[in-house]
């Protein structure tokens, strides 16, 4: 006999059991970043990061590449390093290779970002982006 899915409420009739998915507080917003765009603060990417978001989800767009994982560093805009993957995976979609990153919503408490992916290649991609929150 196998258990039934989702929430039981008690009522007046006896037992009843509510179908659907299980809630989540997991929200989650994510964005595209195309690589070397301006650092330029008024041009660069703006990323709103929604006020109930526990998770930002970053797909990278990659040019011509043909590796298959980097070395992720996640900047300030004052230099301090405040994140970092060791063995992110390039995943090949049919609009080109990519790199999905899921970084901690806090982790996001100043407004400009660098974001470095090294694999030892001198065209090794960096992404500027700028951050708002709502």
């Amino acid at each position: 006999m196998t258990a039934p899915t989702g929430r039981q409420t008690k009522s007046g009739a006896g037992d009843q059991t509510q179908a659907g998915p299980p809630r989540s507080n997991h929200a989650i917003a994510s964005f595209v970043l195309s690589p070397e765009l301006l650092r330029d603060s008024d041009k660069a990417q703006k990323l709103s990061i929604p006020a109930g978001a526990t998770s930002v989800q970053l797909q990278l767009e990659l040019r011509n590449s043909r590796a298959r994982h980097f070395r992720t560093t996640l900047q300030s805009g004052s230099g301090s390093q405040v994140w970092s993957l060791s063995d992110a995976r390039v995943r090949r979609t049919s609009y080109g290779p990519i790199v999905v990153l899921n970084i901690p919503a806090a982790i996001f408490r100043e407004p400009d970002y660098m974001l470095k992916l090294s694999n030892g290649k001198p065209e090794d991609p960096v992404y500027y982006f700028r951050v708002e929150r709502k």
